[in-house]
């Protein structure tokens, strides 16, 4: 079960620090989505608009992703917290886990490598440090204020907080 337990980390690590900073989460109403990604590369108004609009279903997209990997994750956990959970049906709730985390995982990079030829070098630098950073820590990755505010805007106002704490 430990080995398990470790595949389904190791996999939930490697999106997180891209979608933590990639996803603006709804809080209720969806209203006019902002940039995020834009207010915290200090972009121009219109090279942030560039930005949203190469890839407008992004973050309608991620966002349904990020809540099928959220309820993929929550039947897993009930799966393993259920003495009487058969072993088949905790594999097969760990393959879906995988899967919904593979396809938000896919989203968020595909939105990357769309967005990189439009960034300045020292935009893509900071963006590209930001998320190889999240990949490294993985899915514990929280922004916490103090030296954190300034590699993590979704603390601060910028939004994409993608996890249940982001």
């Amino acid at each position: 079960m430990k080995s398990l337990a470790r595949l389904v980390g190791v996999g939930l690590i490697l999106v997180s620090g891209l979608g933590m900073f990639l996803v603006t989460m709804s809080t209720g109403e969806e209203a006019a989505v902002s940039c995020p990604l834009g207010d915290w590369l200090g972009l121009p108004t219109g090279q942030c608009q560039t930005l949203c609009g190469i890839d407008p279903g992004f973050i309608r997209e991620a966002r349904a992703l990020a809540a099928d990997l959220r309820e993929q994750r929550e039947g897993f956990a009930s799966l393993l917290e259920d003495p009487q959970s058969a072993d088949d049906a905790i594999l097969a709730q760990s393959e879906k886990v995988i899967a919904a985390h593979n396809a938000l995982e896919r989203r968020v990079v595909r939105h990357l490598l769309l967005i990189r030829p439009h960034l300045t070098p020292a935009q893509h630098q900071r963006l590209m440090r930001l998320c190889a950073e999240g990949v490294r820590r993985g899915p514990d990755f929280r922004c916490n204020g103090g030296s954190d505010a300034e590699r993590c805007p979704a603390d601060h106002g910028g939004g994409c907080g993608l996890g249940e704490g982001g």
